[in-house]
């Protein structure tokens, strides 16, 4: 019988698309700004913790390390994905000691102490780490002792001081 067939096909392969995204950075603090990502190309879905639509809430995703994704299908259907690692830093545990709650106007200065060690305080009467009562004058004011970490985080921590006048003092009952 010596019969042969021969049937020939043409098959069209699809490259995958070439899918990134930016606008993500690799850290940052938990009380950072919300981050507005772009999908390449546009009209893909973003996907992970801290994801709304394109936006990433370093908040919503909480401390720790996590994954975000964007995903993209091409008109022929043909799925390729971008995944990004992002860590969020936690802020640092802020606070100082040292300051009174009230002082007279003559009072001395008051050495303050801030933990952790190596910020920066801030307000009236503020000369590096002591408060002094005649230079940020009477009234109520804030005192704050900012620290940034080795991630940069920056947590402020706030007192309220006041500082009250000289008391006025008279007397009566003597005559010339």
């Amino acid at each position: 019988n010596g019969c042969s067939g021969t049937e020939t096909q043409s098959v069209n392969v699809n490259t995958l698309p070439f899918v990134t995204f930016a606008g993500l950075s690799s850290d940052y603090c938990l009380d950072d700004a919300i981050a507005v990502l772009t999908g390449i190309p546009a009209g893909g879905i973003f996907s992970g913790n801290g994801i709304t639509g394109n936006n990433f809430d370093p908040a919503v995703a909480g401390v720790g390390v996590h994954s975000i994704t964007y995903s993209y299908t091409d008109p022929v259907g043909c799925f390729n994905d971008s995944i990004m690692s992002v860590t969020v830093n936690a802020l640092p545990v802020v606070s100082f000691s040292g300051l009174n709650p009230t002082y007279c106007i003559t009072a001395g200065g008051s050495v303050l102490t801030g933990s952790p060690l190596g910020g920066v305080f801030g307000g009236p009467g503020i000369s590096g780490s002591s408060f002094f009562p005649a230079i940020a004058d009477t009234g109520t004011h804030s005192i704050t002792y900012t620290y940034t970490d080795g991630n940069s985080c920056v947590k402020t921590d706030t007192q309220t001081v006041i500082v009250t006048p000289i008391p006025v003092a008279s007397f009566t009952g003597l005559s010339a």
